[in-house]
């Protein structure tokens, strides 16, 4: 059984909410005291892109064309509930309503930060409403950071055991179909010249599309793995802040 294109067109998606989440956070933790202006625009930009692309790879898996999106959202609410905070559906509801606040109402994720030595952490709001007022949904980290090692270390393996349970890591792409496909794009590109062209028909069919497709999945399985561009010595200075919230971080 081959991989329809619109199961891959998915995972290319998954793949580049991913990077950016990625790109997001290691951009954002570049960032070091004294902070100009501009920095500290920069750090609620990378922070805020970080929960949005986030969001945006969970809900392309738990509101997309794939099946069993109700066994996903329950297996992230299971992924998503710690020792002091065991309500994963409070806690997800809190991620997903900071990325509302953060698109919808213009949220300023780094209104409020402490510093440990030269390391802004930005500290989460303690709760978060949905869009109506009526829910509120309790941070389960006093900073920023902690909810994005939480979130680091259960999104990703979720979506890919989903993704395995479906079979949609290990089928490839009938190579015959993504020939085709990639004839009529080019056909109807108004970029490509007419000599490009012919030499597209010519050669297109010596590219081996299923080495080009384990590479994006060799690429997609690296960023399902939990974030690692996050030092340990930013959780550190995260728990030296421990005297300024009760909750053990």
């Amino acid at each position: 059984m081959h991989l329809t294109l619109a199961e891959r067109d998915l995972l290319n998606a998954l793949s580049l909410y991913l990077a950016t989440k990625q790109t997001a956070l290691r951009s954002a933790l570049a960032l070091r005291a004294p902070l100009t202006n501009e920095q500290a625009q920069d750090l609620r930009v990378h922070y805020s892109n970080y929960f949005v692309n986030l969001l945006s790879a969970i809900e392309l898996i738990s509101q997309g064309p794939t099946p069993g999106e109700q066994s996903f959202s329950a297996a992230l609410d299971a992924a998503y509930s710690f020792t002091e905070f065991p309500s994963g559906a409070e806690n997800y509801g809190y991620i997903r309503e900071l990325r509302n606040a953060i698109v919808h109402r213009g949220l300023d994720i780094a209104s409020a930060v402490h510093f440990a030595a030269d390391v802004p952490l930005l500290v989460a709001p303690h709760t978060i409403a949905n869009r109506s007022g009526n829910r509120h949904y309790k941070a389960f980290s006093f900073c920023i950071i902690g909810l994005i090692e939480r979130s680091e270390a259960v999104v990703g393996p979720t979506i890919e055991s989903h993704l395995r349970g479906l079979g949609l890591l290990e089928r490839a792409p009938d190579h015959e179909q993504v020939l085709a496909e990639s004839l009529v794009l080019i056909a109807k590109s108004t970029a490509i010249p007419y000599w490009t062209q012919k030499m597209f028909h010519k050669h297109i069919g010596t590219v081996d599309f299923q080495v080009i497709h384990l590479a994006l999945i060799t690429k997609l399985l690296g960023l399902l793995k939990p974030d690692s561009v996050i030092p340990k010595g930013v959780f550190y200075a995260e728990r030296q802040h421990q005297g300024l919230h009760n909750d053990e971080i």
